[in-house]
């Protein structure tokens, strides 16, 4: 129980130091600073990407309209100072995968109690269930020109349950949980100290 404390604490000192920071030798000289992102077309469902285009819009437009030390737009090719967001996955779990998510957790709920009862002889009550995530799993960088660490980025995603709840909600609210996450990013840029709520799910 112990050891797995520690590698629980380790990993979240690990994750803590993954920050994606500007500089502070940076900070003044930066007054704007662009966002691209990239699709991983072999991993990427298409269902997302108009709605995460507009999300990152719309994030950085209400960005824009509190004051800050820098503003953000989408990058330019004369932009040195940028940020990039690489979309890594984005899943939407199928009919197929909500329904056998019902199965499974229905045949589980059932029948793992009567089983585990019965080997035990009354003694354990131990039920199964399978409810599949909707996800997007992202990484972000800042270039050279911020940060010269090449190796400097944070691995992100925000996942959302796939059932209970209709297609376009589900799609709109793991969305919006990406748009929390990206503002919540922008405010740690900016020296604002947050919580580390928004920025898993």
């Amino acid at each position: 129980m112990k050891k797995l404390i520690a590698l629980v604490l380790c990993s979240v000192v690990l994750f803590s130091c993954s920050k994606v920071l500007i500089p502070e030798a940076k900070k003044s000289a930066i007054k704007d600073i662009g966002i691209e992102w990239v699709y991983d077309s072999s991993t990427v469902n298409d269902v997302y990407i108009p709605a995460i285009d507009s999300a990152i819009d719309a994030t950085m437009a209400g960005f824009n309209q509190s004051n800050h030390h820098f503003r953000v737009h989408r990058k330019a090719v004369s932009d040195s100072a940028y940020l990039t967001i690489n979309f890594n996955r984005c899943r939407y779990v199928t009919d197929g995968g909500v329904a056998l998510g019902y199965i499974v957790s229905g045949i589980g709920i059932i029948a793992s109690p009567i089983y585990t009862l019965n080997i035990s002889g009354g003694q354990f009550l131990f039920g199964f269930w399978y409810f599949p995530w909707d996800l997007i799993d992202y990484t972000v960088v800042l270039s050279p020109y911020i940060s010269p660490d090449k190796n400097k980025e944070q691995n992100m995603f925000v996942k959302s349950g796939a059932c209970f709840t209709g297609k376009e909600e589900r799609k709109q609210r793991l969305v919006g949980r990406f748009a929390v996450s990206l503002q919540e990013l922008l405010l740690q840029l900016d020296g604002e100290k947050i919580s580390n709520r928004g920025r898993r799910y």
